[in-house]
């Protein structure tokens, strides 16, 4: 670039800069009055579009100034969302942490002053959205390596990037009161928007060199794990319940900070159909490449997705075929796999009109295995306004996760795995302000604390389970972490 058009380029930002202190300014105004009248605070929100940003490289440098930071990708959708900072946030520790965020939420847009300057009539990602999750366990215990990731913590950005098919939207929340001054605000908040989405290289992402990493280390021995799969086998066959799903947690250590935008990187890289997600706040980071869907709702459409039955790709066409053909021969993964949509059949038909499931299950090929998997999609039924979180409620934790029937697998667990799962298998996403959003299962997941990290797989575990197959299967679905991070 040219003298004159390094120049032009810095007018450009400059006139830019100024309009939109001006307008935002007078919509921080507006709010402040606002919430003068109502005596009490109040949330505004203003969406524009923008010049495309890479939300990973906005993920980073708002790791970088030490902010709260989320990614979220879906690249089969053609869509990514990434938020820094936080404007307001929601914690709940009790059984009905879902209805208590839910309210919460509710009570917040409900009187929120939200401007989508251009937007388009799909407003999917653009505008205020909490983004964050949820603990497996409704109680979870007080453990320090799940310090800062409670029972359920929802971020509503300060700075939120929107990457869709047809533009980027930046969005900008705050949280004011009637002694809030506008001006100083609204500068704080463009400054740091103009930051977040400039173009520079984060140092994070500039190395490409693999990180020296040490052993993966069980934290329950394979030999106790592997027994714990036959008890689990037995107690199954003497008729406890039907199906349990044990958890394998290892540790991993590397000789510096683990890189998480490069294991991000690496992780959209190698697996574009699987659902890429980060939420981090200090050193720690909860990052996952999953490729199960929990529910999307949008436009009063409910999608989530049966998956359970694994088993590994083939080294060539024909073997990995034939592994396919056993797959979906198998009784085991075939009756494990129906347990699980007959759930979310079940649990959608309380709350939608209709339910269509397909009659047989589908192969889902990610590069290291294969699932069973079987698409499930409902429509809204007319009860008030709809929510994601409420659908949370109904559909968390699925048998794929924790086993069926639900209570008496949960309590087996509780009583036996040994291990607190935190927000492992558990609901990770976003919701914005008409209740529509997203959220995931929080498997193929890795827990990083600088050059420290946990991570996780688990097994559907049936009457007929083989404790050297299932050790094998969580060995293969601990391998996209292994690979992200190294």
């Amino acid at each position: 670039m040219g003298r004159q058009d390094r120049k032009k380029a810095l007018m450009a930002i400059s006139t830019d800069y100024l309009t939109g202190l001006i307008t935002l300014t007078a919509w921080l105004e507006k709010g402040v009055t606002e919430a003068h009248r109502q005596g009490r605070g109040l949330l505004v929100s203003y969406s524009k579009p923008v010049e495309p940003v890479a939300t990973l490289h906005f993920f980073e440098k708002a790791r970088q100034q030490n902010l709260a930071a989320s990614f979220w990708e879906r690249a089969e959708d053609k869509f990514s969302l990434a938020g820094a900072g936080a404007a307001f946030t929601l914690e709940a520790d009790d059984a009905g942490r879902f209805e208590t965020v839910e309210k919460d939420w509710q009570e917040l847009v409900a009187n929120a002053l939200i401007e989508r300057e251009d937007a388009p009539a799909d407003l999917w990602g653009i505008g205020p959205a909490l983004f964050g999750g949820f603990s497996f366990d409704e109680e979870p215990e007080a453990t320090p390596q799940w310090q800062g990731f409670p029972a359920v913590l929802l971020r509503l950005p300060q700075v939120q990037l929107a990457a869709r098919a047809d533009g980027n939207y930046l969005t900008l929340n705050a949280l004011i009161d009637e002694f809030t001054d506008p001006a100083l605000e609204a500068e704080h908040l463009l400054k740091l928007g103009l930051f977040l989405t400039e173009e520079s290289s984060p140092a994070e992402t500039a190395g490409t060199k693999e990180n020296v990493i040490g052993e993966l280390e069980d934290i329950k021995p394979a030999g106790d794990w592997k027994e714990l799969v036959e008890r689990a086998a037995r107690e199954i066959q003497c008729g406890a319940f039907e199906k349990v799903v044990l958890a394998r947690e290892v540790s991993l250590t590397a000789a510096e900070p683990f890189l998480v935008s490069l294991a991000l990187e690496r992780l959209r890289k190698n697996y574009p159909s699987a659902t890429i997600f980060a939420i981090a706040d200090g050193p720690k980071c909860f990052l996952g490449a999953t490729p199960e869907r929990l529910v999307r709702l949008c436009e009063g459409e409910v999608r989530t997705i049966a998956l359970a039955g694994t088993f590994p790709r083939g080294r060539t066409e024909e073997e990995d075929a034939r592994l396919g053909r056993e797959l979906m021969e198998s009784a085991k993964n075939r009756h494990e796999h129906a347990v699980v949509v007959q759930m979310l059949r079940s649990a959608l038909s309380e709350v939608c009109n209709h339910v269509l499931v397909d009659d047989e299950p589908r192969l889902l090929k990610l590069p290291n295995v294969q699932h069973l998997y079987t698409p499930v999609l409902g429509r809204l039924a007319d009860q008030g306004p709809a929510s994601v979180l409420r659908l949370l409620k109904a559909l968390h934790p699925t048998p794929a996760l924790g086993g069926f029937p639900r209570q008496s697998a949960l309590k087996w667990l509780h009583e036996n795995e040994g291990l607190e799962r935190g927000w492992y298998a558990a609901p990770v996403g976003w919701v914005d302000s008409r209740g529509e959003g997203e959220f995931v299962v929080a498997i193929r997941s890795a827990l990083v604390d600088g050059a420290n990290a946990r991570l996780f797989a688990g097994c559907g575990i049936m009457g007929d389970s083989d404790p050297e197959a299932e050790y094998t299967e969580s060995c293969l679905k601990l391998r996209p972490m292994i690979n992200a991070l190294k």
